[in-house]
């Protein structure tokens, strides 16, 4: 899990510079990028797992 918030993180970096955002805007971004997932940790993994049709 850690290893995917870290390259959202990295992929929302890459789009904030190529859109001109400043540096308040980027670490916020950032925030929210590494903090995406936080509530799965928690959640049953019957949740997350996705059914094959």
């Amino acid at each position: 899990m850690y290893a995917h918030s870290l390259n959202v993180v990295v992929l929302a970096l890459m789009v904030a510079r190529s859109h001109g955002y400043n540096n308040d805007q980027i670490r916020s971004l950032m925030t929210g990028a590494i903090l995406h997932d936080i509530g799965t940790k928690k959640s049953p993994l019957r949740l997350s797992v996705k059914k094959s049709v």
